[in-house]
């Protein structure tokens, strides 16, 4: 049987990690923590002096990057794979709240992301895995087989961190845990690597009428998504399967009140046909379409991000 590769995303403390583990376990995958990744980058710079009065010394960073290791060993005492940096196990010290208010200054860091999404795709190579982020949907693993979006309230979340915190012997109040979630939730849907976004999959064969789907943005969440740029791709192949360069996608998101924004793209050698538009600025249902007139049949794959 083929091992595929699950892509779990959603905001911190939803039980992204929980639903991972469990999933892993069921399935005899390998289960990899994106996030405490950056937890034990955040570390690092606290360690090193690399952050003065919340302010990151970047440049002390980026000289010292290419140096830092992060890894996973599992533990047979717990039966859980544990974080280790620089050759130490550092999995309870990452999830202390100071370790946790310092994640948001290297998480946005380009150089940082690329990094451990190269670690990550290494690890994940070959499927059989399980892996939890901001990212791993629209980043990581694009073309995972599964993808999972999981969110919750934030006093929900607030509240979930908090027990599990407390349970570990930390001097927290539930406060402080809320506007740590707060801050975390503005960084990771906002900063312009990587930001964390739902995605939406369809495919389907068209000959003159278009591909389509639905982006639900309404919920939790919605404030992330209305009234703002949505990336669409496009990966346009023929019958056998085989991409398809050169084809221009037509591309248009709209509601009930009309088309509110549309444009077209030329799919690339992947066969990958790529733009922005731009929802409304309310809460909805909004259709993403794609069509083409190019060949009398294409399959489009198309992810709204």
């Amino acid at each position: 049987m083929k091992r595929i590769t699950i892509a779990i995303d959603g905001f911190s403390s939803c039980g992204k990690s929980t639903l991972a583990k469990q999933l892993a376990h069921h399935l005899h995958y390998t289960y990899i923590d994106s996030g405490a990744m950056y937890r034990a980058i955040a570390l690092y710079v606290i360690e090193n002096a690399l952050v003065n009065e919340g302010q990151l010394n970047l440049t002390a960073l980026l000289r010292v990057l290419k140096h830092i290791h992060i890894g996973f060993e599992h533990d047979d005492g717990s039966q859980r794979s544990e974080t280790w940096l620089d050759g130490r196990n550092v999995e309870h010290r990452i999830r202390e709240m100071d370790v946790s208010h310092h994640v948001t200054l290297v998480s946005p860091v380009p150089e940082v992301r690329a990094k451990l999404v190269q670690l990550q795709q290494q690890m994940g190579e070959g499927g059989g895995v399980v892996m939890d982020g901001r990212d791993i949907g629209t980043v990581v693993f694009p073309h995972a087989e599964v993808k999972f979006f999981m969110t919750a309230s934030p006093a929900i979340r607030a509240q979930r961190r908090y027990q599990e915190m407390k349970g570990r012997g930390a001097t927290v109040t539930l406060d402080e845990v809320l506007a740590n979630i707060a801050r975390r939730d503005e960084d990771d849907t906002t900063r312009a690597a990587d930001p964390l976004v739902q995605v939406i999959t369809f495919t389907q064969k068209v000959v003159a009428g278009p591909a389509a789907a639905l982006l639900k943005a309404s919920g939790d969440g919605a404030a992330g998504l209305v009234n703002a740029g949505v990336q669409v791709v496009a990966k346009v192949a023929d019958a056998n399967g085989n991409a398809v360069s050169g084809v221009t996608v037509n591309f248009a998101i709209g509601a009930a009140g009309g088309t509110l924004s549309a444009t077209s793209a030329v799919s690339d050698a992947a066969g990958l046909a790529r733009v922005t538009l731009t929802l409304g600025a309310t809460p909805g249902i909004y259709t993403v379409t794609a069509t083409s007139g190019t060949l009398p049949a294409i399959t489009f794959s198309v992810t709204a991000i």
